[in-house]
């Protein structure tokens, strides 16, 4: 007898709290007093100015700065999406200027260049 009432006190406390957590179509939100995590900053400091010899430490695929036209580009990033190839690596820790410029592909997509490069610009050269 013992045994039943305590099945159904236990039975009954389970149905209980269960009910209490149903599930409900509206929406979690936390409460108004606990301020939202803001995310990271994307944007790099475009205004950094680097010297040359800052630009020629980054001279590799896993590291790789290049200039053009004064301005200083991390492309490490874009490298495996470069429709050359492995040629950008020929501009790594230099001025490439002059090789972006007179490539006759970089001159047919001039634009998708100028694209690419503005999301990888990290700076400008010190002169």
């Amino acid at each position: 007898m013992k045994k039943s009432i305590l099945s159904y006190v236990l039975l009954a406390t389970s149905t209980v709290v269960l009910a209490g957590c149903s599930l409900t179509s509206e929406p979690i939100t936390a409460p108004s007093s606990i301020a939202p995590v803001s995310s990271p900053t994307t944007e790099m400091n475009t205004s950094q100015e680097y010297m040359m010899s800052d630009v020629a430490s980054h001279n590799s695929a896993s590291d790789c700065w290049l200039v053009v036209d004064g301005s200083v580009y991390d492309v490490t990033s874009f490298i495996s999406e470069h429709p050359g190839g492995n040629d950008i690596l020929k501009g790594c820790g230099k001025d490439a200027t002059k090789m972006v410029q007179g490539e006759r592909e970089h001159k047919e997509n001039m634009t998708n260049v100028e694209a690419a490069l503005t999301s990888l610009k990290i700076g400008t050269l010190k002169k």
